[in-house]
């Protein structure tokens, strides 16, 4: 009965996360910069410990990375760590002393494991359990809360008109683009482009060229995922040419992928242009080096 409601006690706390993306490095991933929001979520670590006679186990999770800590009295024991997954980590005493190297009569042994996303990106909970290798019972057991995390990065956005968005008379369009929402500052650019010769013969579009300073990047979960909006106008002496906004899903679940956004003019004429920009998504591991990680 304690442990069904322990269970459901963790179970309450897990909210949705996603799946589908290569696994990587936190350290990969660099120090986040001026470009990078954290969404608003929970990041604090999951931790859980129980004690057992001369054994005890603390488990930290964080991400899909899940820390398990056996401390021990007396000599190093021969145990099974059970990450509840189907994987398992046996630890590895030694079967003598060494000249000078006595055994140790205390002590502590960190391993590590990481859990495969679920795939509809929900968080979801594991039983860790130290077990008997030789009577195969079960020592000391946590059960933990994984949550995954993901490194949501936006490359540079770029732009073009896909046609001339102006009188024969000008050579050039005025473009005010800019990005708004997800957290991320609301950020303008306003530039000139040449689209056509004077005379208004077009010049060949599309021309994509990068936005200055517009990657941005998010460390998220699933159900904190932004939506991030751009849109812009062209400008003009007599009459503006606007167009809708169009947003960028950043949810994890749609993998790392090229966003284009085709937009037509608000009001029926007939100017259209484009943006696009690469999204990349990695699944976060912070922390983790392997397993065993150390073992004192």
């Amino acid at each position: 009965m304690f442990r069904a409601s322990r269970r459901a006690a963790l179970a309450a706390a897990v909210f949705a996360a996603v799946a589908l993306v290569p696994v990587t490095s936190a350290a990969a991933l660099g120090t986040p910069g001026t470009g990078t929001v954290a969404a608003p979520v929970n990041t604090a670590p999951s931790t859980s410990s129980v004690t057992a006679s001369g054994l005890s186990l603390f488990v930290i999770s964080d991400s899909v990375v899940a820390t398990a800590t056996l401390s021990y009295s007396g000599p190093l024991p021969d145990v099974i760590v059970a990450w509840g997954d189907g994987a398992r980590t046996r630890t590895s005493p030694p079967i003598a002393s060494v000249p000078g190297r006595p055994l140790p009569t205390a002590g502590k042994l960190v391993l590590q494991h990481v859990y495969a996303p679920s795939a509809n990106g929900a968080g979801f909970i594991r039983h860790v359990s130290a077990v008997s290798p030789a009577s195969a019972e079960e020592l000391v057991s946590r059960d933990i809360a994984i949550i995954p995390r993901y490194r949501v990065t936006q490359y540079a956005v770029e732009f073009s008109p896909l046609n001339h968005c102006d009188s024969v008379a000008e050579a050039y369009t005025e473009w005010r683009v800019f990005r708004d929402g997800g957290g991320f500052p609301y950020k303008a650019w306003e530039f000139d482009r040449h689209t056509a010769d004077v005379g208004g013969v077009g010049l060949p579009l599309p021309d994509f060229q990068p936005l200055p300073d517009s990657a941005v990047s998010v460390e998220t979960t699933v159900a904190s995922a932004p939506n991030v909006a751009y849109g812009a106008w062209e400008e003009d002496p007599f009459q503006n040419e606007f167009f809708d906004r169009q947003f960028v899903d950043f949810n994890p679940l749609r993998g790392s992928r090229t966003v284009i956004l085709t937009y037509h003019e608000a009001f029926g004429h007939d100017c259209r242009i484009q943006m696009r920009m690469p999204i990349d998504v990695h699944l976060l591991t912070p922390g983790y080096s392997g397993a065993p990680v150390a073992g004192q």
